[in-house]
């Protein structure tokens, strides 16, 4: 059984991410701010926002198309 895809919960999951992207650029600008910056850990934690933000971008079309097919 799949629950329903309801404006409200696509809300709530955007939300979730919103504040995932946000502690991820937190992380992102203290190791930065560190002497000495991994820039593997940095890129690593650059792409997990690429992803978050490319979900994000699937969930904004399923508000605009809620049938799921292209507007």
């Amino acid at each position: 059984m799949t629950a329903s895809v309801t404006p409200e919960r696509i809300l709530a999951d955007l939300q979730c991410k919103a504040a995932h992207i946000d502690a991820l650029a937190r992380a992102i600008e203290k190791m930065l701010l560190s002497k000495s910056p991994d820039h593997m850990i940095i890129a690593g934690v650059a792409s997990a926002i690429v992803m978050l933000t490319s979900d994000m971008d699937k969930e904004f079309d399923k508000i605009e198309s809620p049938k799921g097919g292209a507007a």
